[in-house]
């Protein structure tokens, strides 16, 4: 019996023990895939930060970034979408018995086919110059009947390109912006030209009907184009030699025959050293209303700072600088949110709402003479015409440029993205929004301006929405270079994460278990020293 109770107690012992080193087993495998849960993502991170480089270099013909930045369809898919606002109520209007109702009518889309061309590497500056070439081709997919509008980047189709328009004759308004300038300064101008306009002008020409398509790509309004004989008369008579523009401006992309040079450093890749001819710094913004400050202001707003806004540097930080071809200006766009785009992550960046302020509360806007409610960008300077950028339905403007206009509630406001690679820095899809307005105010000698109520309004013209999501291609070398990579480092870890916690929670149990048989106490243990055994033994048992 004494034997048999041994065997017993031996029993336990070795189930104990076995316990115990299972325990310990399932501890260090539970360890080890914890461990690696943790440290797999930050390793791959690593790894995969030295292939940024080679993957956005433009100083390699054939990567992804070269070709996204080149453009045309094995880098990026391109559309721009034109919505204008037509003044339904013209009649009304120019009889003074009512401020404009707008009615937003579009899209007319195109197909933008925006390529660099003639390109040379300078290897001593590490830049490449290039001359850029754009191309509009119209989008001839219907829009569904009675289809809303959506800035949100859906299917991109067409209405009538030769739907009419009752909009701003923004020809006629640059002139008369440009001869309101000098009319101080050149008395004998200012008349000639109104004796013209008078003659030739009525109420109606302010705001003429007009195809869409003019719109777009500009139209010559002969009636405008005759001032050109009276400039050139009064350059005869006063020996002068005056030039003044009159072409429509309308955000459209323009073929350039004029050099840009941007930077092939890894660090900056893609950042401006010349722009259109521009070595540096712009000529479009003077002293503006900035008195002594002018100067230091001037050059401050005419330097040309950022990339074209299809690659930024790698691993974006929260602010990134872009050159606006449309603004005639650097901006700065920050990071608002993150999305995805077909299964990447994606920071998106908006445009720094200070862009859209007033001499109030930026200094530097007394360059471009931002001196009215905040919410536009005044370009006057730039294209020689009274018009303002704003954001689309002037979201997030001063509520007074409503004031004069109907018609634009109701639709859903949005504003410029950019959704860009956190590793990369290149941009997956942009959705660049802006509308454009036109400042009317009265001119009291202007028989054409007589129907525009005191004080003038902003008058919208168009929404341009361009938008550019990268290929079919450049989505496929990604996902070989990083997307599996970081696919199979997240799976890791979150597989390292539960089945180590799960390997660690029971070894713990089993070392609880242990434990707790640790403290068995056999029935031969704490017998009195030199006691017999027999006489604890139970014969019954």
């Amino acid at each position: 019996e004494k034997r048999f109770k041994f065997s017993k107690n031996q029993h336990v012992d070795m189930s104990h023990a076995k316990t115990a080193i299972a325990a310990l087993v399932l501890t260090i495998f539970g360890g080890v895939l914890l461990a690696l849960g943790l440290v797999i993502e930050g390793l791959v991170h690593t790894h995969l930060e030295s292939k940024v480089a080679d993957f956005v270099s433009l100083a390699n013909n054939n990567s992804p970034g070269y070709r996204v930045w080149k453009g045309g369809p094995d880098g990026v898919q391109q559309y721009i979408s034109y919505y204008f606002f037509n003044v339904t109520n013209y009649n009304s209007v120019i009889s003074r018995l009512a401020v404009p109702h707008l009615v937003l009518t579009g899209p007319f889309t195109y197909i933008l086919d925006q390529t660099k061309t003639n390109i040379t590497r300078l290897s001593n500056t590490a830049e490449l110059q290039y001359i850029r070439n754009a191309n509009l081709t119209y989008y001839d997919v219907p829009c569904p009947p009675n289809a809303s509008f959506h800035w949100t980047g859906g299917p991109p189709c067409s209405i009538a390109s030769n739907s009419i328009i009752y909009t701003a004759n923004v020809p006629l308004l640059a002139i008369i912006n440009q001869i309101n300038t000098l009319a101080p300064l050149k008395e004998e101008l200012a008349a000639l030209f109104i004796d013209f306009v008078n003659k030739r002008f009525g109420n109606e020409d302010l705001l003429p009907p007009l195809y869409a398509q003019d719109i777009i790509f500009g139209y010559n309004d002969t009636v405008v184009h005759q001032f050109d004989a009276v400039i050139a008369e009064y350059n005869r008579l006063f020996n002068q030699s005056l030039v003044l523009r009159n072409e429509f401006f309308s955000l459209q992309p323009q073929t350039s025959p004029n050099i840009s040079r941007i930077s092939t450093n890894p660090a900056n890749p893609g950042s401006f050293s010349m722009w259109n001819g521009y070595a540096g710094s712009l000529d479009f913004w003077g002293n503006g209303s900035c008195g002594a400050d002018g100067p230091a202001l001037s050059r401050q707003a005419n330097a040309i700072n950022g990339t074209e806004g299809t690659l930024f540097v790698p691993r974006p930080p929260d602010t990134l600088q872009l050159f606006s071809e449309s603004l005639f200006r650097s901006a700065t766009l920050k990071h608002t949110s993150d999305t995805t785009f077909r299964d990447m992550d994606a920071a998106r960046y908006t445009l720094d709402p200070e862009l859209f302020t007033n001499t109030t509360f930026d200094a530097l806007s007394c360059v471009f003479d931002a001196n009215g409610p905040q919410g536009v960008i005044n370009i006057s300077y730039a294209v020689s015409a009274p018009l303002f950028i704003s954001n689309p339905l002037f979201f997030g403007a001063d509520p007074g440029y409503l004031a004069n206009v109907t018609g634009l509630q109701g639709y859903d406001a949005a504003v410029t993205e950019y959704d860009v690679d956190p590793w990369t820095g290149i941009t997956l899809r942009s959705h660049q929004r802006l509308q454009l307005n036109a400042h009317i105010t009265p001119w009291e000698r202007l028989d054409a301006t007589r129907w525009v109520r005191p004080g003038g309004y902003y008058l919208p013209i168009m929404v341009v929405e361009q938008r550019t999501v990268v290929s079919d291609a450049f989505v496929e070398a990604w996902q070989n270079q990083f997307g599996n990579a970081l696919n199979a480092a997240a799976s890791t870890r979150l597989a390292g994460l539960i089945v180590g916690a799960f390997l660690l929670a029971v070894a713990l149990s089993l070392a609880t278990v242990s434990a707790a048989r640790c403290h068995f106490t056999p029935e031969t243990e704490n017998l009195p020293e030199n006691e017999p055994l027999l006489a604890h033994i139970d014969i019954n048992a």
